[in-house]
């Protein structure tokens, strides 16, 4: 059905199906919203604007005609005041009822053949009767009268109003139900109709849809099988679809391809076999594969007689570089044994600076010990010289004491010596006047007893005075050993305090010597641990060199072993260019030569 249509042809067949499906569509749905938007727009008129306008009225005689005239008979207004409300509140009843009428005229609608809208004109010409009484009976401002006419007359009519206006809002209450069921039906109609319409136009465009795909695709798919087979390096391909659409012009495009493509193999196969004299025809001044396979093949006879000089040159260059690289080879494990020993003799000198930076910290430890020793020993020794001082002091203190004691010793001395010979006086008296008692006879006796005190008194004094004596000659010595050991105890002081003081001055000098000595012992310990540093420096250094150095010998020897491969290859590359038999001799500027030549310079 669609074999002879082009794909643009069917493209644009299925585009506009699915445009006039839509535009249906829309043109149903349009449809159906526009009497849907009626049918609301009534219900709402009917319904809703029709209701309020009757309910305005009543309100009107509720809230104003029949307020004001109960207000008036309560005299909370005037007449006057009463009778303006009134006024107002008819024209407006009459201008809402005029405007629902003619509402219900210019719509057309069935309620103005209403019997309840009949009944309500005719109480509306009663309305204006009575209007005018109460107006009348305002005027006259007769409470009573007004009082009797608003019970009997107009609270009955106002009855009868409300009701009959009630009625016609239940009506129109009914007529907008009806009008909501009436509505309602056409809404659902309407979407029943868009719904069928809508899956009607899509299983038409679908079953559509469904066959142009399959004419495009299937002479598609084919057309991509024989390519992936032609991709897979197939050139014995035979196509037949030849319709007259882009299918049929793309599948002699293939068939051309495969052509040109079955030429090319045939081309490239006798390349492979060393034939390079094979020309390729070109198709056309476009055919750039052609052009780039006769390049090709004009390159690569060029190619191939540079390789065959090169493979040559590389052949006797690579038998140079193996004896070479297995020189160095020799050398580099030489020099890597070397660099081991050394890493020996560095690690052992790392640890016997370790050690010295250890026993350096050692030092250093040992002389701060000493040199707070000496600070401890030379505060004490200070103390000492200024306790001497003090002791020093004391005993002067004491020798001009013992020398007193011995001059007023002396004094004592001076004075027993007086008292002895007043008692050796005393005893002569004694005896001279006992003497004359005897000779007295009786008057003597009593001073012969007196005279025998007086006698035992001067003994017992001169016994005292003898006592004292040797006291004092005691004391005497007593002090002269005092004064001698204070003289002597003074003089050991001065010695001791003159010793003390030297020996304060040999502290001072050894203080600053072992501050010296500290000094030198932290220059010491941080020279240690720079050295320490260094040297550990230096070993991790010498590993580096001695782990470069195995590397090295490795690499040595993986291009020991690339230069035997290398060898090997440009053996195997010599047999294989020599296949192709081209005349060539060995071109002055080869890069190979000058390479050759570079690598002679390096080695000497």
């Amino acid at each position: 059905m669609f074999n002879n249509l082009t794909i643009t042809t069917r493209l644009y067949l299925l585009a506009g199906i699915m445009i006039l499906t839509i535009l249906i569509n829309i043109a149903i749905a349009y449809l159906g919203f526009a009497t849907t938007e009626n049918e609301i727009a009534r219900m709402y008129r009917g319904g809703i604007k029709d209701s309020n306008f009757i309910s305005d009225m009543k309100d009107e005689f509720r809230y104003n005609i029949l307020d004001a005239a109960k207000q008036l008979e309560e005299g909370k207004i005037t007449s006057a005041e009463a009778l303006e409300k009134i006024k107002k509140a008819d024209i407006r009843i009459s201008d809402l009822w005029e405007t629902y009428l003619s509402n219900l005229k210019k719509e057309n609608d069935p309620m103005k053949d209403s019997p309840t809208i009949d009944k309500i004109n005719i109480l509306f010409k009663e309305n204006k009767n009575l209007l005018a009484n109460i107006q009348e009976i305002t005027k006259k401002g007769s409470k009573e009268e007004l009082s009797a006419y608003y019970t009997k007359d107009l609270y009955p009519y106002y009855l009868n109003l409300d009701q009959q206006l009630s009625f016609l809002l239940d009506e129109h209450l009914k007529e907008t139900s009806s009008d909501y069921v009436i509505a309602n039906k056409n809404i659902q109609s309407e979407k029943n109709i868009i719904l069928f319409v809508f899956l009607i136009s899509l299983l038409l465009a679908s079953i559509l849809g469904f066959y142009i795909a399959k004419s495009i695709s299937t002479p598609l798919k084919a057309a991509v099988h024989e390519i992936n087979k032609l991709a897979a390096g197939n050139t014995s391909l035979e196509l037949q679809d030849f319709s007259k659409n882009e299918i049929g012009s793309l599948m002699k495009a293939i068939q051309k391809m495969v052509i040109s493509s079955k030429k090319m193999a045939e081309t490239l196969e006798n390349v492979s076999q060393g034939n390079l004299d094979v020309e390729t025809e070109i198709r056309s001044k476009d055919d750039t594969l052609g052009k780039a396979l006769n390049f090709m093949k004009d390159n690569l006879r060029k190619i191939v007689g540079n390789i065959q000089t090169e493979v040559s040159a590389l052949s006797s260059s690579s038998e140079e570089i193996l004896a070479s690289v297995s020189q160095a080879s020799a050398g580099t494990a030489e020099t890597a044994a070397a660099v081991t020993e050394t890493t020996t003799t560095m690690e052992e000198l790392r640890q016997t600076a370790q050690l010295s930076a250890e026993k350096a910290k050692d030092v250093l430890v040992n002389v701060e010990g000493t040199l707070d020793t000496v600070n401890t020993s030379d505060a004490l020794l200070q103390s000492t010289i200024l306790d001497m001082h003090q002791i020093n002091e004391k005993m002067k203190s004491i020798s001009d004491g013992i020398i007193r004691l011995s001059e007023h010793n002396q004094v004592i001395g001076q004075i027993n010596d007086t008292v002895n010979d007043i008692a050796e006086q005393s005893n002569l008296l004694a005896v001279n006047a006992a003497i004359e008692a005897a000779k007295a006879g009786e008057q003597g006796k009593s001073f012969n007893v007196v005279a025998q005190e007086i006698r035992m008194l001067a003994e017992q004094s001169k016994n005292a005075t003898i006592q004292i004596k040797t006291i004092l000659n005691d004391i005497q010595n007593s002090t002269s050993h005092a004064v001698l050991a204070t003289e002597q105890g003074s003089k050991a002081v001065d010695k001791g305090l003159s010793q003390a003081l030297i020996t304060s001055q040999s502290m001072e000098v050894l203080k600053k010597s072992m501050e010296e000595v500290a000094q030198a012992a932290k220059q010491i310990d941080i020279s240690s641990g720079q050295q320490f540093i260094g040297i550990d420096q230096v070993a991790v250094a010498i590993n580096n060199i001695n782990d470069a150095s195995k590397g090295h010998v490795r690499h040595m020897k993986q291009i020991e072993d690339s230069a035997f491969s290398l060898n090997d290859i440009g053996k195997s590359l010599k047999d294989i260019v020599d296949q192709y038999k081209l005349e060539a001799a060995t071109p002055k500027n080869s890069k190979l030569g000058k390479v050759k030549k570079k690598y002679e310079n390096e080695s000497l």
